[in-house]
């Protein structure tokens, strides 16, 4: 088993601008080991696992009303308790909407990560962040793509974690005056 991990330490560095040639195979296993052990930042992912019911409210643009609807979410920690998935459910709109979020930390560059998928798109969602600590949230930043105006723009979000059966994820987005304002919040509550 020893010698599989290291070919596929081996083979992640030739992907590097760095070959591992300067590495003995005892600090790439080290290295190895540190990189791809959960830690204290999945843990914070690992609290936001369970089932929820999500109140949800839209804007498409800043003096637009907001559209309203609820889902029922199942987040799991899934590969070792690297990754949290979250499988998403609305039910209330006029069509079924689905979708499917994973959040980790990438030991290697020291952030957060979290993709997005739905069925409201064949795109995926990016983006990268960090967690406060001080407001118990995690913070992300990214870019997407608008199929209307078909130029991509930059958006921000905040999932906050406000006890342990409350979390609250909102994401802002530019407008048509270059400005952020909030594009979505979701309310979630645990059972």
């Amino acid at each position: 088993m020893k010698n599989i991990l290291f070919v596929l330490i081996l083979f992640n560095c030739l992907a590097c601008s760095q070959t591992s040639t300067t590495m003995s195979k005892e600090e790439a296993m080290q290295t190895f080991q540190r990189i791809s052990s959960p830690g204290e930042n999945h843990a914070i992912l690992k609290e936001l696992a369970g089932s929820w019911k999500a109140k949800s409210s839209f804007w498409i643009s800043p003096e637009a009303r907001p559209e309203n609807s609820t889902a029922y979410v199942n987040r799991r920690m899934i590969l070792g308790g690297r990754f949290l998935q979250e499988e998403y459910n609305d039910l209330s709109m006029d069509k079924p909407f689905k979708g499917v979020g994973m959040i980790g930390y990438d030991n290697a560059t020291n952030e957060f990560n979290y993709s997005w998928f739905d069925t409201m798109s064949t795109g995926t969602t990016n983006s990268k962040g960090t967690y406060n600590k001080t407001n118990n949230a995690l913070m992300f930043t990214g870019e997407n793509f608008c199929p209307f105006t078909n130029e991509k723009f930059t958006y921000e979000s905040k999932l906050t974690m406000i006890d342990s059966n409350t979390n609250k994820y909102e994401m802002f987005k530019e407008g048509p005056d270059g400005k952020m304002f909030k594009a979505l919040e979701v309310f979630y509550t645990k059972g």
